[in-house]
């Protein structure tokens, strides 16, 4: 008798010790519902090239405490500087690894809950120019 007490405890203790954890079934967030919401302005840095092969120009921006972008579901984007208002644009996803900005395509190089870079690579044939943009938001 005194082995069978022994025993029960000892059995319950390793049957929760082998109870499997619970399993997550909450479906993953879309790519609209991960960038929806205010994203802070930490810096942008473009790069102009003339010819296509030539730096010509780089330009760097730092962004302050009031630079920050508002993605709004339904493709709504707003856009603050600190002044009074803000500058309304559009956006869209045509795929899961890319952004367009009024009108600009941005490959999505990183996106987690609290970092989000934008980089885009733009040549234009006629005038022999190119622009390299990289966008830096964080929450």
């Amino acid at each position: 008798m005194k082995k069978i007490l022994f025993c029960i405890p000892l059995l319950l203790i390793i049957a929760a010790a082998c109870q499997r954890d619970p399993v997550d079934n909450s479906p993953e967030p879309t790519l609209n519902q991960r960038v929806a919401g205010k994203w802070m302005l930490q810096k942008v840095n473009i790069d102009y090239y003339q010819p296509i092969t030539l730096l010509d120009d780089s330009v760097r921006f730092t962004g302050g405490p009031a630079d920050s972008l508002v993605f709004k579901p339904g493709g709504l984007l707003l856009s603050y500087d600190g002044t009074p208002g803000a500058d309304t644009t559009s956006y869209s996803f045509p795929d899961n690894t890319h952004i367009i900005i009024d009108g600009e395509r941005f490959d999505i190089r990183e996106l987690t809950s609290n970092r989000f870079q934008l980089y885009s690579d733009s040549v234009n044939l006629v005038f022999n120019e190119r622009t390299v943009s990289n966008v830096f938001l964080v929450r």
